[in-house]
C-alpha cells in the first residue's frame, strides 16, 4: 500500500493510504476503509481537508530540485529567460508560507476528484517515489486499463522534465488514450490551459504514450447550487486536441532555449507585461528607480509609448520628455513625482466637502466557492459572511459589525443587517465596485429586498474611484488600494501587527474558523482577528478621507 497523503479528518492527522489490489482507500493505523467517493464528500463537507496533498513536486533533493521542469514553472518562466534562469539555480525564491495558496491548491484538488467521479471506476496511480509513478503509469497503460487517475510522465536526461496526467480515458475506435484535464477556472485560457496540455503532449509524445486527444472540464459558470451536484451539468467539456497539437512548435522553442539559457550568464531583464504575475518581480524590480515608468496608470496598455521609453532606455519618470504624450493620469503622476506633493483635480476638495452625512463607510469579506453549496449560488461566486460599517456623523464616530461564524447559509441574515445598519445613511461610501457587485448578485437570490438594496446603491460613493480619478501623491506608486494609500496619507502602519492583515487572509482564516471540530477558544480568537481586520479596514477609509479633505484644504 502507498500513502498517498497526509490529512485532517476528524480533527486529527491521519496518513491516507491506496489498497492498488483492490482500489480502496484506508485511514490511519486503524484501518478503516473508505471510498473514493465517500473521501469526496467527506472533503466537500468540510469533515476533511488536505495538509500535504499530492503535487508535481518530485524527490525534494537540493541536487534533483533546481533541474526539475513541471507544467506549472514551465508557464510561469516560458516568456522570460531571466525567470527561466533563476528557477533553474533556485536563485530568489520566496520561502513565505501562503496560506491562501494552500486554499486555492485544495480547491484544484477538489474539482480533479470530481473530474474522477465524474470518470469512475478508474485505476489510481499516487506515488511515493516520482519513478516509481511513472512505471506504474506506464504498466497502467499497456494492461490497458479503462480509465487512470494521476499519472505521471517524465523524461530525464541533463534535465528533468516532469508531469501529471490527471485522467486518461481509453479511447476503443483509436486504440488510445484521451488526456482529460480539470481547471477551477470557468473560462478555456489559452495561455494556461492550452500551454499546459501542449507541455503535458510533449512529454506524452517523447515517451511514446498512446495519447491521441486532450479534454478540458472546467466548472459550468451557469451551474446553480442548492439542488445537489449533478456532474453531468457541473462540468462543461472542450476538446482542445487542436489547439494543443498546435503548441508543439512553441513548446520546442522552450525546451531548446534552456541549456543556453541555464548555462550561460544570469540574462538582464526585459521588464514588460509579463512582469505582473512573475514570483521575480520585487527582485528584479528592486533594481529601477524609486518612482519608475511601470507606476504610470495603465502604461503596460499604452504599448507604444511604454516601447518608447524602452528603447530610450527611460526608466525613471523625472526623465520622460514633456512633449511626450501621455494619458491624463499618467501626465497628472509625472507631474506629482516632479513636484514631490499631492496632486488633484480642481473639483476634488469640493466633491469631498459636499458629501452629505452621515456618511457610513462599508466593507465586506467573503468566501469564494468553486463548488456552490447553497441555492442560487454559482461557482466561484463569493458568500459575503461579513460586514464592517464606521458612521461618520459632525465629527462623531461610531462602528457596527456582522460576522457569521457557522459556516452555514449567512447570506439572507448578512443582507438584512447591513440594510438596518445603513438605514439612516445619507453617504455609504466603499473602496472599488466589490460591494455593488456582491449586493447585485444578492438582489436576484432576494428579489424581496430589491427596493432596499437600490436604495443603498444609490447612495453609494466609491472612494478608490474618486482618487483614482481626481488625486495622485508620490507614495502611491501608481496604485490606489488601501494597503497603499493608507500609509502614504497616515504613516503609522496599522495592518502590520494584524495576524489578518489582507482579504485573502480573511478567506483563510474563515475557512479555519468553520472547520467541523474547531475548538471553541481557537474559533473566538479568529472571530476576534477577522472583526479586528475589516473593522480596520472601514476605519482606514475613514482615515483617508479626513486625510484628503485635511491635504486639499492646505494645498488648495
Amino acid at each position: 500500500m502507498k500513502i498517498i497523503a497526509t490529512l485532517n479528518f476528524n480533527n486529527k492527522k491521519e496518513n491516507i493510504y491506496l489498497d492498488e489490489e483492490i482500489n480502496i482507500f484506508w485511514i490511519g493505523e486503524g484501518k478503516q476503509t473508505i471510498t473514493s467517493e465517500e473521501l469526496l464528500q467527506k472533503y466537500l463537507s468540510g469533515d476533511l481537508s488536505w495538509i500535504n496533498p499530492p503535487t508535481e513536486v518530485v524527490d525534494n533533493t537540493v541536487e534533483q530540485k533546481n533541474k526539475i521542469f513541471t507544467a506549472n514553472n514551465f508557464l510561469s518562466v516560458k516568456n522570460c529567460n531571466r525567470a527561466l534562469y533563476y528557477l533553474y539555480h533556485n536563485l530568489h525564491q520566496s520561502t513565505e508560507h501562503n496560506d491562501y495558496l494552500d486554499l486555492l491548491a485544495e480547491d484544484g484538488l477538489k474539482v480533479r476528484e470530481l473530474g474522477y467521479q465524474l470518470y469512475s471506476g478508474g485505476k489510481y496511480i499516487y506515488g511515493g517515489k516520482q519513478w516509481d509513478s511513472v512505471e506504474d503509469t506506464i504498466t497502467a497503460l499497456k494492461k490497458g486499463e479503462d480509465i487512470i487517475y494521476g499519472g505521471r510522465v517524465q523524461r530525464n536526461d541533463e534535465y528533468i522534465y516532469s508531469g501529471i496526467l490527471p485522467i486518461l480515458v481509453r479511447d476503443t475506435k483509436s486504440g488510445g488514450y484521451k488526456l482529460i484535464s480539470t481547471t477551477t477556472s470557468t473560462k478555456l485560457k489559452e495561455d494556461k490551459h492550452i500551454l499546459r496540455m501542449g507541455y503535458l503532449r510533449w512529454l506524452a509524445m517523447e515517451n511514446d504514450l498512446p495519447i491521441t486527444s486532450y479534454e478540458l472540464l472546467t466548472p459550468n459558470k451557469e451551474f446553480l447550487g442548492g439542488n445537489g451536484l449533478d456532474l453531468t451539468k457541473y462540468f462543461v467539456h472542450y476538446d482542445i486536441t487542436e489547439q494543443v497539437q498546435e503548441t508543439e512548435e512553441l513548446i520546442w522553442q522552450f525546451i531548446n532555449r534552456i541549456p543556453e539559457v541555464v548555462n550561460g550568464k544570469e540574462p538582464p531583464a526585459d521588464f514588460g507585461v509579463c512582469c505582473s504575475k512573475c514570483q521575480y518581480k520585487s527582485f528584479c524590480f528592486s533594481s529601477l528607480p524609486e518612482h519608475h515608468i511601470f507606476t504610470l496608470p495603465r502604461i503596460t496598455s499604452s504599448k507604444k509609448t511604454l516601447e518608447f521609453l524602452k528603447e530610450n532606455n527611460i526608466y525613471d519618470i523625472k526623465l520622460i520628455p514633456d512633449n511626450l504624450k501621455l494619458s491624463e493620469n499618467q501626465q497628472r503622476r509625472k507631474y506629482c513625482v516632479e513636484e514631490n506633493r499631492i496632486i488633484a483635480s480642481k473639483d476634488a476638495l469640493s466633491i469631498l466637502k459636499n458629501l452629505p452625512q452621515p456618511i457610513h463607510f462599508i466593507d465586506f469579506e467573503t468566501f469564494p466557492m468553486v463548488v456552490p453549496k447553497f441555492s442560487g449560488m454559482k461557482p466561484h461566486q463569493n458568500l459575503p459572511f461579513q460586514w464592517s460599517n464606521h458612521i461618520l456623523n459632525n465629527n462623531e464616530l461610531t462602528h457596527d459589525e456582522y460576522l457569521d461564524s457557522t459556516g452555514g447559509d449567512c447570506r439572507e441574515e448578512f443582507l438584512i443587517t447591513l440594510i438596518e445598519s445603513c438605514r439612516n445613511a445619507a453617504t455609504i461610501a466603499i473602496y472599488s465596485p466589490f460591494e455593488t457587485a456582491r449586493l447585485r448578485e444578492l438582489e436576484k437570490i432576494f428579489p424581496q429586498h430589491a427596493d432596499e438594496i437600490e436604495e443603498m446603491i444609490n447612495k453609494f460613493f466609491d472612494l478608490e474611484k474618486f482618487i483614482s480619478t481626481n488625486i495622485d501623491h508620490p507614495q502611491f506608486y501608481g496604485r490606489t488600494s488601501i494597503k497603499v494609500v493608507l500609509p502614504a496619507l497616515y504613516p503609522k502602519n496599522l495592518y502590520a501587527e494584524l495576524p489578518v492583515h489582507n482579504g485573502t487572509g480573511a478567506i483563510t482564516a474563515y475557512s479555519k474558523m468553520i472547520q467541523p471540530g474547531i475548538k471553541s477558544e481557537e474559533k473566538l480568537q479568529i472571530r476576534k482577528e477577522l472583526l479586528d481586520y475589516c473593522g480596520l479596514d472601514t476605519k482606514a477609509m475613514v482615515i483617508i478621507y479626513n486625510k484628503l479633505l485635511e491635504l486639499l484644504e492646505k494645498q488648495y
